[in-house]
């Protein structure tokens, strides 16, 4: 066989490789980005590289900056030249005891890609009514404070999908019921770690629902219209000891 027809097959082959790979890539990038609008964020990714830990190196690195974990920070409020934060899809703010909230939340609603807001473990009271500012907001995580209501205006939040309320021992469970089924997109709720032991009749009123984090309570049984949330698809009731699960 002529070594020039050799070296054609060869060729020809590559390029063949090539393009099934190229093609694979494509493929897989496509669906990576097509299912990853379905899921919530739950909490901001920890070891990417678009995740900084201090404001100052996000704002200097705005382009690339698309999370934003701040852990026992000192900071009153984000710093001048926050507006350059265009990308940013998150932001925790876990134990700052000194942010003054109702000028965070401003400064945040001024941000136009912001998808997920974490205030966890900041032991405060109550949320700013600007809330219903975040407009694009989809996941909010206020685990572990001393809330002891929810402002009305979070119903102005219509993209809202994910709501974590776990170690919320003093919130007036009723009124806050009737605020979540005011929340029109409200898909996944995390009222773990509460000391339930029975649920507001009106838990089973909200029709959006397709998850909920039901674990570490006391519950003794679960409502027994619970089939009116036709959607709900994953229900979790670990650790509630009390529960007769026969029944159930």
């Amino acid at each position: 066989m002529p070594r020039y027809f050799i070296a054609g097959i060869c060729q020809s082959a590559y390029r063949l490789i090539c393009t099934s790979a190229y093609f694979l890539i494509g493929l897989f990038a496509y669906l990576l980005i097509s299912t990853s609008g379905h899921a919530q964020l739950r909490e901001i990714p920890y070891h990417s590289d678009s995740t900084f830990y201090r404001a100052d190196l996000a704002i200097k690195n705005a382009g690339r900056c698309y999370y934003l974990f701040l852990e026992a920070d000192s900071l009153n409020s984000l710093p001048s030249g926050f507006s350059s934060l265009k990308h940013l899809k998150g932001i925790t703010l876990r134990h700052c005891p000194r942010v003054n909230w109702e000028e965070m939340i401003r400064q945040l609603s001024q941000l136009p890609s912001l998808e997920y807001l974490e205030v966890s473990v900041n032991d405060i009271h109550s949320l700013p009514s600007g809330i219903g500012a975040l407009k694009h907001l989809q996941s909010l995580n206020l685990k572990s404070n001393a809330l002891r209501e929810l402002p009305v205006s979070l119903s102005q939040c219509p993209n809202l999908r994910y709501l974590n309320l776990s170690f919320e021992r003093e919130l007036n469970w009723n009124e806050t019921f009737d605020l979540i089924n005011d929340l029109p997109a409200l898909e996944i709720l995390d009222i773990s770690s509460n000391s339930f032991i029975a649920l507001p009749s009106s838990f089973t009123s909200i029709a959006t629902l397709k998850e909920v984090d039901l674990s570490d309570n006391r519950l003794t049984a679960l409502p027994a219209d619970l089939e009116k949330l036709s959607g709900l698809e994953c229900i979790s009731l670990r650790n509630n000891p009390s529960l007769d699960f026969e029944k159930a």
